[in-house]
């Protein structure tokens, strides 16, 4: 299901209300619920978007809004968050249908992984570890692989 458990577990934890949430609450915290650093984007996304499915109008709302802004792009359920019942998610999803402050259809074709510079960061560090590695081939080939993925930038063991 997902690849580190522990982590799944967390986020499942923080987004899934209980029985006896204050739903609004909980709402109001899914963009700053960190579940998305306890997890893959894939099962936070699932998560997510089990809350669709929820009862309460603007809970399936406060989803759609946090979506949007953990995993960076728009859903088609924005277009009726834009009509919440709570001014709040009906004025941020009103603005982020409006804005595409990384201008996302550009980005994607000309450096898509500049749109997540934290995984970029994490993928290179663990990258790096390759290029010390006892076999000249392993060390290459990781050399290779970071010079195409930051072309701009000098790692220790790369020539």
């Amino acid at each position: 299901m997902c690849k580190y458990l522990p982590g799944a577990t967390i986020a499942y934890v923080l987004l899934t209300p209980g029985h006896d949430c204050d739903i609004e609450a909980f709402g109001r915290r899914l963009t700053s619920s960190g579940a998305d650093y306890y997890a893959s984007p894939g099962y936070t996304g699932l998560l997510l978007a089990r809350l669709q499915s929820h009862p309460d109008p603007v809970l399936r709302d406060s989803e759609c809004v946090a979506m949007a802004q953990i995993l960076w792009f728009r859903p088609a359920c924005l277009v009726h968050a834009k009509d919440s019942l709570d001014g709040g998610i009906r004025e941020l999803a009103r603005r982020l249908l409006k804005e595409d402050p990384v201008r996302t259809v550009e980005t994607l074709r000309r450096d898509p992984l500049s749109l997540f510079p934290a995984w970029v960061d994490d993928i290179s560090q663990k990258l790096e570890c390759y290029t010390e590695d006892m076999r000249p081939q392993v060390r290459q080939a990781a050399c290779e692989s970071l010079g195409k993925m930051l072309p701009s930038k000098t790692f220790r063991y790369c020539k």
